[in-house]
């Protein structure tokens, strides 16, 4: 641990379970505070999403120990944009001398560790923001599965992951995330400090689904350093590869992806918006195609391995 001011300021790390489940949460304490043992600043929240049924409250609260909180998001709120927004910011308001938050998904297999698994390199993360203090750290991994006792790889996370690249380079957008060597652009291993989640928060950056590349284009944007870390294989505890499932996601995506590459214009004047019209429709009309395309392969694909493990 460096000597300097981040050494003194807490460090505060997150995860985000699903609404009105205790899945996770003991793993996710009991590495907390496993870490805790060697690094006094940690202190854990569990940001739980809107309208957290009663008994599931009690239980958890039931867990927590001293410097552990859990946050609720007002009932009014919804999906994966606002509850990372959410997380930083009750992070931030709950310990105010918090220098950086660390979040960390959920769904991590914690306790059982396989072969490189992430769950040993978490701890760099934090050996970074003290060495290297990056407004944003992103988290990389290779997304596999724990099945039959030996790893499969993870279908779903590697198709989007791979669809949300496609749809940035489309607009033009890709350049920094793969100068990162980022195998995933929608991690949810990521740190930020207080002012760079500040400047994202009054942008309006997060976006409702799959935030962490509209907060990293954010960050470059601003000038904020933005650093990234790879931490291994990353084992899912409880992978559900429905396609139904992500099928309207992959669509929102896309639209978020051409609303950010609209709003990377700089426009200067309504002439100059006028002769861009055309070419913007144009840029965004191909990349919806190129989404609606590519979510219906990727829909297939998730479909056919429903259907081979049914078999």
């Amino acid at each position: 641990m460096s000597e300097g001011t981040n050494a003194i300021r807490k460090l505060v790390v997150v995860t985000t379970p699903r609404r009105d489940s205790l899945a996770g949460i003991a793993g996710f304490l009991g590495f907390g505070r496993s870490w805790r043992q060697r690094d006094p600043r940690i202190v854990l929240l569990i940001a739980m999403p809107s309208q957290t049924m009663e008994s599931v409250r009690n239980e958890i609260l039931a867990m927590l120990q001293p410097r552990e909180f859990m946050g609720e998001m007002a009932p009014e709120a919804d999906g994966c944009g606002p509850i990372f927004k959410f997380a930083m910011d009750c992070a931030f308001r709950l310990v105010p001398d918090a220098g950086s938050m660390l979040h960390l998904p959920i769904d991590i297999a914690w306790g059982e560790i396989h072969r490189e698994d992430v769950q040993l390199s978490i701890p760099k993360m934090s050996a970074i923001l003290d060495l290297d203090r990056p407004a944003l750290l992103l988290g990389d991994y290779e997304p596999l599965l724990w099945k039959n006792g030996g790893p499969e790889p993870h279908l779903t996370k590697a198709l989007i992951g791979k669809y949300v690249l496609e749809q940035l380079s489309h607009y033009g957008l890709d350049a920094n995330f793969r100068r990162l060597d980022l195998k995933e652009a929608r991690t949810e291993f990521f740190a930020a400090n207080r002012q760079m989640f500040e400047s994202a928060a009054r942008a309006g950056a997060f976006a409702p689904f799959d935030p962490i590349p509209f907060v990293a284009l954010h960050a470059w944007k601003m000038g904020f350093a933005v650093h990234r870390v790879y931490l291994g294989k990353f084992y899912e505890s409880d992978a559900n590869a429905e396609a139904m499932r992500v099928r309207w996601q992959l669509i929102r995506v896309a639209d978020q992806i051409s609303n950010a590459y609209l709003g990377e214009q700089h426009v200067t004047s309504m002439a100059e918006a006028a002769a861009q019209t055309e070419h913007w429709k144009r840029t965004v009309v191909e990349g919806k195609e190129k989404a609606f395309d590519a979510t219906a392969r990727i829909f297939q694909k998730l479909q056919n391995a429903q259907e081979g493990r049914a078999k």
